[in-house]
């Protein structure tokens, strides 16, 4: 017979008796409490840490002085996409006109709601190379996402916002940005929104502009300001000036001019030119741009 507790004078443990729990003292607590406060911190962290890198580096984007730190700080936080939306946004209200043209460029490569409306907000910036910054931002990363905001900023009547968003609507590749664009060439009230319209016609080289441009070759307004092609060309002819050391006349443009002088412009972009008499043409990106093979001699058969 096999020996039991009870035969050695030992009394069995009860069925439901549990051994007590240790006593945690007010110190052990506090430790406690702080690890798992501290393990959730890093976790929150961890979730958040492009959100955290990109208000880090935009706040050492805002005081960069060099071309190359400036750089690199763009290409960071274009790397984080929407994270950086709203820390690169808080740039665009920034004093230096450069951070904003910066922070235009950035979101650029992010088509998010929040990183549209900046944008479009920014088309009011008093600083006309910022409002084209905006505008080439919102043409070529956002496209056609953002033609029916580009096309209500094109009616409002301040001149500035509204001629910034022609240049958009002129750079976006689509047809779908052809009617604002059309629309103002013809119905804004101010002379210098209607060229700048006409001179984004012309650049598209789009057939169904020219019934529109030749209506505008009646059109007496007059303004003052250069447009957007104008101002680039001598943006271009300055940096080839400091580059090679020379010093090009200054772009030659009459201080008070008609729209109808640069409907007369856009009308010649219009029309199909030879290869050999202008080679760009065969190999210019632009909407409406006619073929590269267009002027060109037949293949050999």
């Amino acid at each position: 017979m096999a020996p039991t507790p009870e035969s050695h004078g030992i009394d069995p443990p009860a069925p439901s008796s549990r051994l007590p729990a240790p006593s945690l003292t007010f110190i052990d607590r506090i430790l406690i409490g702080a690890s798992v406060l501290i393990m959730l911190a890093c976790g929150a962290a961890l979730w958040q840490r492009d959100a955290l890198r990109a208000h880090w580096w935009a706040r050492r984007l805002s005081t960069a002085q060099g071309f190359d730190e400036q750089r690199h700080y763009v290409t960071l936080l274009a790397s984080l996409g929407e994270s950086a939306v709203t820390p690169v946004a808080r740039l665009m209200e920034q004093e230096d006109p450069r951070t904003r043209i910066l922070a235009a460029g950035i979101l650029a490569h992010t088509a998010c709601m929040p990183a549209r409306n900046s944008l479009v907000k920014a088309l009011h910036d008093p600083d006309v190379e910022v409002r084209e910054a905006a505008a080439l931002a919102l043409a070529f990363g956002h496209e056609t996402q953002v033609v029916p905001a580009l096309a209500a900023v094109s009616r409002e009547a301040d001149a500035q916002a509204a001629a910034a968003a022609c240049v958009a609507l002129g750079m976006i590749a689509s047809n779908i940005a052809l009617p604002a664009l059309l629309e103002a060439a013809e119905q804004h009230p101010e002379a210098a929104v209607r060229a700048q319209a006409v001179e984004m016609l012309g650049m598209r080289r789009a057939p169904e502009a020219e019934k529109v441009l030749k209506e505008r070759l009646t059109d007496q307004g007059r303004f003052s300001v250069m447009l957007y092609g104008e101002r680039r060309l001598s943006g271009a002819i300055a940096f080839a000036d400091s580059q090679q050391g020379t010093q090009t006349p200054a772009l030659s443009r009459p201080a008070d001019r008609t729209v109808a002088s640069v409907a007369d412009d856009a009308l010649k972009q219009l029309v199909p030119v030879d290869a050999s008499q202008d080679p760009i043409s065969r190999s210019d990106p632009r909407p409406g741009t006619p073929p590269a093979t267009q002027g060109m001699p037949p293949p050999r058969q």
